[in-house]
């Protein structure tokens, strides 16, 4: 008996490499030439070629306005990676965990551009389901839900 249920559930005969948690880039910085382009581009809205005072005007208030964006910008992107950082572990630890709707879903998404997810959710092998999603990643058993 012990035979065959390790024939039944041994459904990997080759490796694949270890399943690492995302990796959430670092937000890019934001220098003063390009909020300068970015404020000019803004005040001159609405302004029209030969109007030399408005553009003047326009070029100060750009000039002025442009050294508080990239601060400001900078931390706008910040806050978004943290988020993004946030709910990538989140996900991962879901992932990590064998909850049965994070691992369908990763492989039923995978299941549509490839078998990279499918084959590193084999490899998280750390809960009591472990064999159960390692036949659903590798038979293509798409979203079964073995329990």
């Amino acid at each position: 008996m012990r035979e065959l249920r390790r024939q039944t559930t041994s459904v990997h005969p080759q490796s694949f490499p270890a399943a690492h948690p995302p990796v959430i880039p670092d937000a890019p910085g934001s220098g003063l030439p390009r909020a300068l382009a970015a404020a000019q581009a803004f005040h001159f809205q609405g302004v029209r070629r030969p109007a030399r005072g408005e553009r003047a005007a326009a070029k100060g208030r750009a000039e002025q306005d442009a050294p508080a964006y990239p601060a400001a910008e900078t931390a706008r992107l910040n806050e978004v990676r943290q988020q993004l950082a946030a709910e990538a572990e989140q996900w991962w630890q879901a992932l990590e965990s064998n909850d049965e709707d994070t691992v369908c879903e990763a492989v039923n998404t995978e299941d549509a551009t490839g078998a990279r997810v499918a084959n590193a959710v084999g490899n998280l092998s750390n809960g009591p389901r472990a064999s159960g999603v390692q036949l659903v990643g590798l038979t293509g058993v798409s979203g079964t839900r073995l329990g």
